[in-house]
């Protein structure tokens, strides 16, 4: 990246090799002599809702390796998952090139950085990053971002030697006089700040805010080949990022910057919980259809209440054998009374869940 600013935006980067001794088996960047047009708080760089996973680097940085001399760098709703470095940095390795300018800002909000694997090398005597690496003169922000299952030389799931886990999150300076500096808040870090090296200099500064969680996250599936990094209903990371992440001192309760796409607090990680009350209607009998009884299927993600054929708005047709097994879906028949178009429309703010959100 040479001057301009780049959006890598939407993407699923998987299944990649950087053989050769190259680092970043899904992305690789460098980053230098960046353009003076670009506002502080804007980024040359910004990887925002990929999917960076199952990628490996003979070198450094399993899913992203960025090497770069000046400007900020924003990872936004980024899942960065199950990729493997033979170094350093599972997920992500971070190097900030040259110590004798000022210090670049990294940003990783609302992230899911989860289950890579840095293999290290015997011949290292620094704990490798499983899951980040910071090297050099940066300071990063984690905000509303999971860290968390990412080993060291111990494949996925086999915990029997703690020995070798090595951290969560390494900084590696290059010298003493040069420090890095990690912003930590909203988070949850496996082990947490205990999981965090703080280099070989003994000089990386942690920066504590509030927020930060150390417990399993309830993910829908961790396992190999089936994982799936959405959070379920259990998990500790609903509704726990941080309250004004705007910091316009309005809080989600009436910003909606503050907010998941449901409405509610913004959660931690990189896919939120839908917490909104949702129906889906279905049928199998296709739009055009000689059927007398046309048979009828309605699903809630969750339980409905008081919910009835009666709430139904109906045109050219009644319900039959309206029933339902488990409360959460319900089949019944539109009877046609004439030849011609049938619906059967549910409105929207009609039944409510027990929490009290509508449909």
């Amino acid at each position: 990246v040479y001057q301009n600013k780049t959006v890598l935006r939407n993407l699923i980067i998987e299944n990649n090799h950087a053989a050769g001794g190259f680092s970043g088996g899904g992305v690789s960047l460098n980053i230098n002599n960046t353009s003076s047009d670009l506002e502080d708080d804007e980024p040359v760089v910004e990887l925002f809702n990929c999917i960076i996973r199952s990628n490996i680097s003979t070198n450094r940085g399993g899913g992203v390796y960025v090497e770069a001399t000046d400007h900020l760098i924003r990872f936004n709703k980024c899942q960065i998952t199950n990729n493997q470095a033979t170094y350093r940095g599972g997920g992500i390795q971070l190097r900030r090139y040259f110590n004798n300018l000022p210090q670049i800002q990294v940003d990783i909000i609302n992230c899911t950085i989860s289950y890579n694997i840095a293999l290290g090398s015997a011949s290292q005597s620094i704990p490798c990053g499983r899951g980040i690496g910071v090297q050099g003169y940066l300071h990063v922000n984690i905000i509303n971002s999971i860290i968390y299952g990412n080993y060291w030389q111990v494949p996925q799931g086999d915990v029997t030697n703690e020995e070798t886990e090595g951290y969560e999150i390494s900084l590696y300076q290059i010298d003493e006089n040069v420090q890095n500096t990690l912003n930590i808040n909203y988070s949850n870090i496996d082990g947490g700040l205990g999981e965090i090296y703080l280099g070989y200099f003994d000089g990386g500064t942690i920066i504590e805010g509030p927020g930060i969680i150390d417990t399993e996250p309830d993910f829908v599936s961790v396992e190999i080949g089936t994982n799936d990094y959405n959070l379920l209903s259990s998990s500790p990371c609903i509704d726990a990022g941080n309250p004004d992440i705007d910091g316009d001192g309005d809080d989600f309760s009436i910003d909606q910057d503050d907010q998941d796409p449901d409405g509610t607090r913004l959660d931690i990680g990189a896919n939120y919980f839908n917490q909104s009350f949702m129906a889906t209607i279905a049928s199998e009998i296709p739009f055009n259809t000689n059927f007398s009884n046309i048979p009828i299927s309605i699903s809630f993600n969750y339980e409905p209440v008081d919910f009835s054929e009666n709430l139904f708005e109906l045109s050219n047709c009644t319900i039959s054998n309206f029933q339902t097994d488990d409360y959460f879906t319900y089949t019944f028949e539109l009877v046609p009374t004439n030849e011609g178009l049938v619906t059967a429309t549910l409105p929207e703010e009609t039944v409510q869940n027990n929490d009290g959100f509508y449909n």
